[in-house]
């Protein structure tokens, strides 16, 4: 039977930035002027980032090396986390339990109070899939949905996670309509 890798989740500071950006792009191209061009961009977002909102994305390492990451920002008058990326970028990396502790070290940190929510946790994750997975790795759609998000709408690929319990969200617009119900 195979040893499972060492997986170990990391928040992005300023000191693994690099890694971030090196997670999204192939092995093959990281010497590639236009990819180092693209990384150096990334780079320069990813500070403006951390200082805006501090923590925003956290990398998961195999054995030391950058394997994967989920990149989030709040939506403080939602009350909400946005996901706006989780990437495992090696095939070799996929299914092998990355991509969950990625999600289930944010969602563990969401439940902690946060200034951007008044010192109270945010009350879901929510995110908006698309198509774009290669043959043998799970779709987003699918990972999210396993890992108990639920479809706002019609639209399959508009998903939240309820953090507070009592959350519930509406979809009377097209974009994301939330609110918390009066207790009662």
């Amino acid at each position: 039977m195979a040893e499972e890798p060492r997986i170990l989740i990391k928040d992005v500071n300023k000191e693994i930035i690099s890694d971030l950006c090196l997670v999204c792009v192939p092995p093959e191209k990281r010497e590639d002027p236009d990819w180092i061009k693209g990384m150096e961009e990334k780079r320069a977002w990813a500070l403006d980032m951390l200082k805006k909102w501090g923590s925003f994305a956290k990398v998961g390492y195999v054995d030391n090396e950058p394997a994967g990451m989920i990149q989030f920002h709040p939506v403080p008058e939602e009350n909400i986390v946005w996901i706006d990326c989780i990437y495992i970028h090696e095939k070799r990396y996929w299914q092998k339990g990355i991509g969950k502790q990625l999600l289930v070290s944010l969602n563990e940190d969401m439940k902690r109070p946060s200034e951007w929510f008044g010192n109270k946790p945010p009350s879901a994750l929510v995110v908006r899939t698309f198509p774009g997975e290669s043959e043998g790795q799970l779709s987003a759609r699918e990972f999210f949905k396993k890992k108990g998000f639920q479809t706002i709408g019609d639209d399959p690929d508009f998903l939240y996670y309820p953090i507070e319990k009592k959350f519930c969200i509406s979809t009377a617009h097209k974009k994301s309509v939330l609110r918390i119900p009066a207790t009662g």
